[in-house]
């Protein structure tokens, strides 16, 4: 192979491997704030806590819980790159 072959190929795989490491997940909700999506998480946390009395003995966050609260209120769950109306929250696989 010729060196600027390489070159190339190695710019393209770097280039995708910095593109699509920047995927997390977000909850996304039209017009929201950090403030609006602070409270509403920390209001889900608790619930996810209190879900059963194992949960609200040991602090335990139930994950279904935690994110059946926050869609309740609007929000999507989407594997996307950091963005307006775009929030991080409690996350247990990435």
């Amino acid at each position: 192979m010729r060196p600027a072959r390489i070159v190339g190929i190695t710019v393209v795989v770097a280039a995708l491997a910095v593109t699509l490491s920047g995927c997390r997940y977000y909850w996304f909700k039209p017009a929201s704030t950090p403030e609006m999506f602070g409270k509403d998480s920390e209001d889900c946390l608790q619930d996810a806590r209190a879900a059963s009395p194992t949960t609200l003995k040991y602090g335990v966050v139930n994950e279904q819980v935690y994110r059946a609260c926050l869609a309740s209120r609007g929000y999507e769950r989407q594997k996307t790159t950091d963005g307006p109306d775009k929030h991080r929250g409690y996350e247990f696989d990435d």
